[in-house]
């Protein structure tokens, strides 16, 4: 019986492997339920919780120490519970603290997701769906952001109105990541002008240098091991001279 039971463990396990299909999923779900029911307490709570689920299932995917995401999860239980404690009252930093968790969140995971890249030994669909991960995380940062500027700011942000739903961070944040510009919401304040060239510059580059190359070579391997820059079972080490 305990064999089985660590059979379905490890079972279980392994399928997270590699299984940033299920990030995506869970990261459209932090945008949509942040930019849709962000704005309240409850809503709140539900964002940092998602966002926790998120960052641990990416963990997994990235094949990340169990020491790691123990760590990590117990984090998250903390960060959840002081969320939850916070929403009692209804001061400034008690609205911002949820989203300066959940960006925090959003900022940890995508150095996971390149760290697993980078050991893949072939571009695959894997591949091409972290690196989307990655993307969209950056999205959902920079409306976190915009989120707390604007709430630490008492509302002031955006030029052409004061304060903001989830729905205007959101938009905001992936209009300026794909530098589509419409150009009727713009930040107002030095901040978030600062913050929106870094966010348009970052969505500009990592489209046309990341994700670009990645799909142009699917199927083949890394470029550090199709130029032979790391040694291989075929193709041992050079030994130092005069080595046996």
């Amino acid at each position: 019986m305990r064999q089985r039971r660590v059979t379905r463990i490890l079972q279980s396990e392994q399928r997270l492997q590699d299984r940033y299909a299920l990030s995506l999923v869970l990261i459209v779900a932090c945008i949509l339920v942040f930019a849709f029911a962000g704005d309240g307490k409850l809503g709140r709570l539900i964002v940092v919780s998602l966002e926790s689920v998120t960052l641990i299932v990416i963990l997994r995917a990235s094949q990340a120490k169990p020491r790691t995401v123990r760590v990590a999860s117990l984090t998250c239980v903390a960060l959840v519970f002081a969320v939850a404690l916070t929403q009692t009252s209804d001061g400034t930093w008690a609205k911002a603290a949820p989203s300066i968790l959940g960006a925090a969140l959003a900022l940890g995971a995508p150095f996971v997701i390149i760290r697993r890249l980078l050991r893949q030994p072939v571009i695959n669909l894997t591949t091409v769906a972290g690196a989307l991960c990655v993307y969209l995380l950056a999205g959902l940062f920079f409306a976190l952001v915009y989120g707390t500027s604007t709430v630490l700011h008492d509302g002031v942000f955006f030029a052409q109105q004061k304060g903001g739903t989830g729905v205007d961070f959101v938009y905001f944040s992936f209009v300026t990541l794909t530098t589509t510009g419409y150009g009727d919401l713009t930040a107002g304040t030095d901040v978030g002008r600062m913050f929106a060239i870094l966010e348009a510059l970052f969505g500009q580059l990592y489209l046309v240098s990341v994700v670009a190359v990645l799909v142009a070579n699917m199927g083949r391997a890394p470029l550090r091991r199709s130029a032979g820059l790391e040694p291989t079972a075929a193709t041992p080490a050079p030994t130092t001279e005069g080595s046996p």
